[in-house]
């Protein structure tokens, strides 16, 4: 990918960052997802949003794509890096921990879809960062229904989806 071709899709992406944790699954690189489980997910997702029959995006997991997006915006803390992002009809995922039986891995392709479905409803918000509200809340929010706790306090939400 080059700079000029990156930079120009990532300003369309949403990221979602999270501090760097050790791998514990895999699929191999440029594996599909489940269509299954995005399925459900989506549904969840647009009952929340008010939304209907949104198409499923191409789902894929690509540590390489993560990285390469990281390098080329350089947005990441030290300490942590892109577990997925999305694309309009693109959610990329890390292939080193991505599996479908860790509730934590599979909030983030949640957190995806809410943009998904976010860029589908034509939302606009007041910044880019805005765009990040009603996700990181969502992805609380579900995560909450799964039995586990929020990984974003109220404040942490409130100053990433500020505008400045």
């Amino acid at each position: 990918m080059s700079a000029g071709r990156g930079l120009a899709a990532i300003l369309g992406a949403v990221l979602c960052l999270i501090a760097a944790a050790p791998a514990k699954a895999g699929v191999p690189e440029g594996s599909r997802i489940a269509t299954p489980l995005a399925e459900g997910l989506l549904t969840w997702v647009e009952k929340r949003l008010g939304a209907a029959d949104v198409p499923l995006p191409i789902i894929v997991a690509s540590r390489t794509a993560l990285e390469e997006t990281n390098r080329i915006v350089q947005h990441a803390r030290q300490g942590e890096r892109i577990k997925a992002l999305y694309f309009p009809g693109l959610i990329v995922l890390d292939n080193e921990t991505w599996s479908e039986a860790d509730v934590v891995e599979v909030s983030y392709l949640l957190h995806e879809l809410v943009h998904h479905v976010q860029a589908r409803q034509g939302y606009v918000p007041a910044c880019p960062a805005a765009y990040e509200r009603d996700t990181y809340n969502l992805q609380n929010e579900w995560l909450k229904e799964q039995g586990r706790p929020p990984l974003y306090t109220a404040d942490w939400i409130a100053e990433k989806s500020r505008c400045d």
